[in-house]
């Protein structure tokens, strides 16, 4: 992809000339360049972020736009990644007339030693990069996934950016490597979903009463319900993804502004327009970012210590979501045994959306009454067992690819439209698809949409279960 709209300013300097140049050229030595020399690499990036308007497209044409897509066969070539996804959203910010935005507070990390900044966003690996980020900041002798994704949501409020004095706050933004992940707003707005609404988590009343109101709320949940207070609660546990992406649109909330981080743009979140980012990681080249960015900060022990990341990171992933969702029925009191039902099979369709566990794994309950005697301990075991026999990883990502498009194909042709919209700043500063085939090929008028897990209930039970028995 072309990058002539920089190289036609003639009083380029020497520095500014050598990042274009390497980044046209797709050479090796941007990546022998940062690793030889970070204050000069970070330099460099400035040099960049620093080219005067006059240079940049003046029209969203993202044919214009250096693109950032291309992934090189060895991550000894990441260097030159880094580069394209900077100038790339150089060029993106200043074709949307954002890069004049001043530097805002963002909640972001800050360990001081290393004079290291990390703008987590919610979806986008942020529960794994808090427990590496806390890991080097306060130098713990262990694995990250060691360290509880539910608890470190709390612990590492301690490094918050925010916590610095307002006169060191810039300071400390402007001196620091900064770095940050992004993922496909399509993907994101799906787990987002999955994660939140799809499974009973702590934020999925509030939500779904958002959604679909609070009227008529019961006082409590607690025992065996009536049927009135059980419909009322099993209704607020069933939202679609089609009312999910009309959230984040702000249609329930009369704004964007009160809508939950984990449905906000990222672009809202971590203001790449107006704080420099050093590093722009993707999900969806995940590992060798994060292989990258850890040997560039000189923590390959860290990297030792989580061994096989992506398996690992599954085990905990499910251990987590088994925990958390107990904690959320114990928190709101549910013990209604046809709810827990409904919750607990969410949980583990869950696990087959997310490619966890095989299509052939069924649900281990079969009666309703072992939920009286079923704990978080026992459920996780339950599930852990199903992860280990569900086979080769690749053919689990397929599946999950599989439940992404079905998921969009649930949602009516007008909201994804609508959506679209709402997302092209994220797509154009991140360099995504604003219209992925897989969300919107085959897709003609409003009314084709089809009726599955992701838009009714019916669709997620198990027919072992005996609901005879109350």
């Amino acid at each position: 992809m072309s990058v002539f709209p920089v190289m036609t300013c003639s009083w380029l300097d020497h520095k500014v000339k050598f990042a274009v140049v390497v980044t046209m050229c797709f050479t090796s030595l941007a990546t022998v360049f940062v690793f030889q020399s970070k204050s000069t690499f970070i330099s460099l990036q400035h040099h960049i972020m620093e080219l005067p308007t006059e240079c940049a497209p003046v029209l969203v044409d993202t044919s214009k736009l250096v693109s950032s897509r291309s992934v090189p066969a060895s991550l000894s070539d990441w260097g030159t990644v880094m580069v394209q996804r900077r100038l790339h959203l150089l060029q993106a910010c200043r074709a949307l007339s954002l890069q004049r935005k001043p530097l805002t507070k963002m909640e972001a990390l800050y360990a001081q030693k290393l004079q290291l900044v990390y703008c987590p966003i919610p979806k986008v690996g942020c529960s794994f990069w808090k427990r590496v980020f806390a890991t080097m900041a306060l130098s713990l002798d262990v694995s990250p996934l060691e360290l509880s994704s539910l608890d470190i949501h709390k612990s590492v409020h301690t490094l918050s950016l925010n916590q610095q004095p307002a006169r060191h706050y810039q300071t400390a933004l402007l001196s620091s490597i900064k770095f940050m992940f992004t993922r496909d707003p399509y993907r994101r707005a799906f787990s987002g979903y999955c994660d939140k609404l799809f499974v009973f988590s702590f934020e999925t009343m509030p939500i779904a009463e958002t959604i679909r109101g609070s009227n008529g709320r019961p006082s409590s949940f607690n025992g065996t319900l009536d049927p009135v207070t059980r419909d009322w609660l099993l209704n607020r546990l069933n939202v679609t993804f089609a009312e999910s992406l009309q959230y984040s649109l702000g249609f329930y909330t009369h704004g964007h502004d009160k809508v939950d981080v984990h449905f906000t743009p990222s672009s809202q979140i971590c203001k790449p327009c107006g704080v420099h980012f050093d590093f722009i990681g993707k999900m969806e080249t995940f590992n060798n970012d994060t292989e990258f960015i850890l040997k560039f900060l000189n923590q390959s022990q860290i990297l030792e210590r989580m061994g096989d990341i992506e398996g690992n990171n599954e085990i905990s992933i499910v251990s987590d979501v088994c925990k958390r969702t107990f904690l959320a029925l114990k928190k709101f009191g549910i013990t209604d045994e046809i709810v827990l039902d409904s919750v607990l099979k969410r949980v583990w369709k869950l696990f087959k959306i997310r490619g966890f566990l095989n299509e052939y794994q069924d649900y281990p309950v079969r009666s309703l009454r072992e939920y009286t005697q079923l704990t978080a301990q026992r459920f996780t075991q339950l599930s852990l067992h199903a992860l280990k026999h569900s086979g080769i990883r690749e053919v689990r990502k397929k599946q999950r690819d599989e439940y992404l498009v079905r998921a969009f194909r649930s949602v009516p042709l007008k909201i994804l439209r609508n959506f679209r919209s709402a997302v092209t700043h994220d797509c154009v500063i991140f360099d995504y698809d604003c219209s992925p085939p897989e969300v919107f090929a085959d897709r003609k008028n409003n009314g084709d949409e089809e009726d599955n897990v992701f838009s009714n209930d019916k669709y997620v039970g198990y027919k072992s279960v005996d609901y005879e028995y109350s």
